[in-house]
């Protein structure tokens, strides 16, 4: 799934021009295990940035039914709290209709 959100950020990223928007992908951090473990204060916090004329907002993007992760429920309550600037986007794939 993680190679199907990739190309779907890299997708939006080169779609946003076309409404007068920008998305700024916000690169992975060196991950540092702690006992075995990543600490929240050492993961990103979103996937990306969305900077339009009305504002800028954290992206989180997911393919199909992906679910956020701990750190990232943490986040985007702590994010919506202060402003309502965090979003999950989604693409999902429908089935196509076979003839028969």
């Amino acid at each position: 799934m993680k190679c199907e959100e990739k190309l779907f950020e890299k997708l939006f990223e080169s779609i946003a021009p076309a409404y007068k928007m920008r998305y700024y992908k916000i690169p992975d951090v060196v991950a540092i295990k702690i006992n075995g473990k990543i600490p929240i204060s050492r993961k990103r916090f979103a996937d990306g940035v969305l900077v339009t004329v009305n504002g800028n907002y954290f992206i989180e993007a997911k393919y199909q039914y992906g679910q956020l992760l701990d750190h990232q429920k943490i986040t985007q309550k702590n994010i919506n709290k202060v402003n309502s600037s965090y979003y999950v986007l989604r693409k999902k794939l429908m089935q196509k209709k076979t003839k028969t």
